[in-house]
This record gives C-alpha cells, sequence and structure tokens, in this order.
C-alpha cells in the first residue's frame, strides 16, 4: 500500500550524503552528493516530538515521510524544492518498512 498523498503534498526528495573537502589551506569544507530521490510528504513538527530533541540539544522543525527505506543516517540532507532540511532522527515507523520517518531541520 503507497501512503503518500494521503497526509501531505506529493513531492520529490533527494537524500544527499555529505563528505568533507580540504582546500588549499587545510580548510575543510562539506559538500553534498545526491544518494537517491523518492517521492514523500513534509509535515510540520508537533510540539512533543520536537520537545524531545530540543531535550537532547537538536533542532527538528519537521517530520518527512517516504515508502522506502531512504538508507539515509543523522547528519544527511534532504533536498525538497528549493529547501535544505538536515536529518536529526531516521524511524521505520511500526518496524514494517514501508513507511519511514526522517525528523528534520530546515536550513537556510
Amino acid at each position: 500500500d503507497n501512503y503518500i498523498g494521503r497526509f501531505g503534498e506529493d513531492s520529490d526528495i533527494t537524500v544527499q550524503t555529505r563528505s568533507l573537502t580540504a582546500n588549499a589551506g587545510g580548510d575543510r569544507t562539506p559538500s553534498w552528493t545526491n544518494a537517491s530521490t523518492m517521492r514523500g510528504w513534509k509535515q510540520d513538527i508537533g510540539s512533543s516530538l520536537r520537545e524531545q530533541y530540543l531535550a537532547r540539544d537538536l533542532v527538528v522543525t519537521h517530520k518527512v515521510f517516504v515508502p522506502e527505506d531512504p538508507g539515509a543516517t543523522e547528519g544527511d540532507r534532504l533536498v525538497i524544492g528549493s529547501s535544505n532540511f538536515l536529518i536529526r532522527g531516521v524511524v521505520n515507523q511500526a518496524g514494517l518498512g514501508k513507511l519511514w520517518r526522517l525528523d528534520v531541520e530546515e536550513v537556510r
């Protein structure tokens, strides 16, 4: 069963992984590589979940749902439209592998 579109706007979501690149002066800057693209939807985060992350000193602004394992980990990035989101948590909803929730922080 495909859950996408039932709870929000159906969007293309790109998962990006981060690597650090050193410049000539030795400073390391992050660069991002596209790892996968899938359909999903984004929702604002509820106050209870926001508080759970704040207790760990992490800011979470949205939750993103996808119907397959995104292969993402904390610290990876999502691109949805022209917006970027850092992944703070990845949850296999109900443990069935049919719906994944990514808790993310929108970054500008």
